[in-house]
């Protein structure tokens, strides 16, 4: 009996244990980095003889990686088009400017499924789906967000000899100064 009894508590301790496991493998942390204007080739994990991409490339080979993912060749409609996993001619973010770079009301992003899903999200850089209500970050599922206005820092739409170094961006809509390299600045509010 003294025997049965040990195996039992065993068995409930192991099944106790694969739950925890099991909860926390069921929502596992999602880190998406996106750079602009880089091409598969320019990462030497994937073959290139010259640039030598090291951080990226240990990165990469500790993560899920998208191998058949094709977007337009500009910014605004890949982050559209991997928010949303629609086409950028059917989401509306179909170009960088001239009132093409919002997403179409009622399309909900991959923030909004996280964040029903209980997750919190953040969104740190470039946002460039909208510079106003309600196309801000914020209004699409992000819960904290720091990010510059326009297609990128110094762009029009962006503040006045704001730069790289010591930059001014927006804290969940409230313009902040950040200390350091921008993207020095993004990597570690999402270490954070």
């Amino acid at each position: 009996m003294h025997r049965l009894a040990l195996s039992a508590l065993t068995l409930l301790w192991l099944v106790l244990i694969s739950d925890s496991a099991v909860l926390a493998a069921a929502k596992p942390n999602v880190i998406i980095v996106l750079s602009d204007d880089q091409g598969f080739a320019d990462f030497s994990i994937n073959g290139n003889p010259v640039l030598k991409t090291p951080n990226l490339d240990s990165l990469a080979r500790q993560s899920v990686r998208l191998m058949d993912f094709h977007v337009a060749p500009m910014c605004t409609p890949t982050r559209g088009q991997l928010l949303t996993g629609i086409d950028a001619c059917r989401s509306g973010a179909t170009s960088v400017c001239a009132g093409r770079s919002f997403l179409r009301p009622g399309i909900p992003t991959m923030a909004d499924i996280f964040s029903s899903a209980g997750y919190k999200t953040a969104l740190f850089g470039k946002w460039h789906l909208g510079d106003s209500y309600p196309n801000l970050p914020n209004f699409r599922g992000f819960q904290e967000t720091v990010y510059h206005l326009g297609w990128g820092i110094t762009s029009m739409a962006d503040l006045w000899q704001n730069d790289y170094f010591d930059g001014r961006f927006r804290h969940n809509g409230v313009l902040q100064e950040y200390p350091g390299y921008c993207t020095d600045v993004w990597f570690n509010l999402s270490l954070d």
